[in-house]
């Protein structure tokens, strides 16, 4: 789902190769996702399902709040107050006909982005593209539970894509709203190579901050707070947690430090497509716990990879595809496999950070100079 990087079409191999490798890839997927299914299915929808579980507790804490309660009471709703008032508007609607409006928004944005970033390939390719981001298990996961992760991705694409601070302001809102440990990997890859979108994340989540403080007072993010240092009564032991932290805490936090540090040091050394990769990926190790749709990320940094070397981009999808709900172990696959992608397809370059600063500084410094010029004595 990136356009910023040329070659989509995948030029290295003819049609019909290409046409034969994504087939196989679709296919895996629909398999891995009905198999998926099939087992879950009387889970899914018998009377206690978990269909819509994420959104229907959202729906639940919002009314609460609207009806002068206390959110947070509700158990394992770790949103913020934002999240409350985007919310409020859907709660007019029945929680049946919430979730659809929902899914809706989420599934149309992951589409959009798909077209968007494949913008210029044959149609075949394009609705290839598609599907395969429809009957991803990740994806699947996320509209099964009526989850945030579709649209935090949309928000995550307009980053990568985005040359300006309006690129980034969606996802400050969404991250204000719905605050995930997995962005923090990707926001610092965005600090660097998309410095100007970044800033975009930074006033949105201020302004839609600011903005609900000012509508639902300070006490509310108090209870927010309080609720996100208790972990909303959620331990790591829950079913549909697929993470390290399910084997061991320890290790998992122990993996999550490791991998802010390597990511650190990646950031400096590295391209912007090797940091898009760990970021993606890393999100993954970083948070607390791992839900059936944590592998939602992995489709941005795909395109990138499909632009310079088309075999790597089909095993990359592969890994991802058939590790199914082990998402920490195909991360890590996909973390080493990135570091093996030679130099001369990912060069460095002049991340845009550097230049960002360096602009800024020498402005601050033809201030100062003017400043001391015109001021005696200073």
């Amino acid at each position: 789902m990136i356009s910023r990087w040329p070659g989509l079409s995948g030029h290295a191999w003819s049609t019909r190769t290409a046409v034969v490798a994504w087939v196989l890839v679709v296919a895996a997927e629909l398999y891995m996702t009905l198999r998926f299914l099939r087992e879950e299915f009387v889970d899914l929808l018998g009377p206690t399902g978990w269909f819509g579980g994420d959104g229907e507790r959202t729906l639940h804490a919002t009314r609460i709040w609207l009806e002068g309660g206390q959110p947070y009471d509700v158990y394992g709703f770790l949103y913020s107050p934002v999240a409350l008032i985007l919310d409020a508007p859907l709660t007019a609607l029945g929680d049946d006909l919430a979730i659809k409006v929902w899914l809706f928004l989420g599934v149309s944005a992951i589409v959009g982005c798909t077209l968007i970033a494949t913008r210029g390939i044959p149609w075949w390719g394009r609705l290839l593209a598609v599907t395969g981001v429809l009957t991803f298990h990740a994806t699947v996961g996320d509209y099964l539970l009526a989850n945030t992760t579709m649209v935090l991705v949309a928000a995550m694409f307009f980053v990568i894509r985005g040359e300006s601070v309006k690129s980034g302001l969606l996802l400050g809102v969404l991250t204000a709203a719905f605050p995930k440990p997995m962005l923090v990997p990707f926001l610092l890859w965005a600090l660097v190579w998309r410095p100007r979108g970044t800033l975009g994340v930074v006033v949105g989540g201020l302004v839609a901050t600011l903005a609900v403080l000012v509508i639902a007072g300070p006490g509310s993010y108090s209870a927010f707070l309080e609720t996100v240092v208790r972990g909303g009564g959620i331990t790591v032991r829950f079913a549909g947690n697929y993470g390290l932290s399910l084997v061991s805490p320890a290790l998992a936090a122990a993996v999550a430090v490791f991998v802010m540090v390597a990511l650190f040091f990646v950031l400096l050394r590295r391209g912007q497509m090797v940091g898009l990769i760990w970021a993606v990926a890393g999100g993954i190790l970083v948070s607390p716990y791992a839900p059936m749709y944590s592998g939602l990320p992995f489709v941005l940094a795909l395109p990138a990879v499909y632009s310079i070397a088309p075999g790597l981009a089909v095993a990359y999808a592969l890994t991802v595809v058939l590790a199914e709900q082990a998402t920490p172990l195909s991360a890590v696959v996909v973390l080493l496999a990135g570091l093996l992608l030679p130099y001369r397809y990912d060069r460095r370059g002049r991340p845009p950070i550097r230049a960002y600063v360096e602009r800024l500084f020498r402005h601050r410094g033809e201030v100062d100079q003017t400043f001391r010029r015109e001021t005696p004595g200073a």
